[in-house]
């Protein structure tokens, strides 16, 4: 099995995907308020850092939704960078053992 499939508990029964905010390195004894430099997201794949910006195209991931046909199970909601997208389906294929959601043509 692979990473999201391990703990498909857990992304299935979670209320919402975090976001976290990266701050100004600052000492934490010192009286300097933090700094907030971006907010940003986790990979669930990979755990890189998803950068929210403005311009949703300009986002290195993002929200997506696994449905059934994949899974085999219900659906999942999962922050995904774009260079884990392909990665994870086929993942999600070999699981499957064989069953394709998208009939193939010889």
């Amino acid at each position: 099995m692979g990473k999201i499939m391990d703990n498909y508990c857990f992304y299935l029964n979670r209320k919402k995907i975090e976001k976290q905010t990266k701050y100004n390195k600052t000492s934490h004894l010192s009286k300097e308020k933090k700094e907030k430099l971006y907010d940003y997201y986790r990979c669930d794949y990979c755990g890189a850092e998803i950068q929210i910006k403005k311009k949703k195209n300009e986002m290195t991931g993002g929200l997506v939704e696994i449905p059934y046909s994949l899974t085999g199970k219900s659906p999942l909601q999962l922050m995904l960078c774009n260079k884990c997208l392909n990665p994870l389906i086929k993942e999600l294929e070999t699981m499957r053992n064989g069953e394709n959601h998208i009939p193939h043509v010889d």
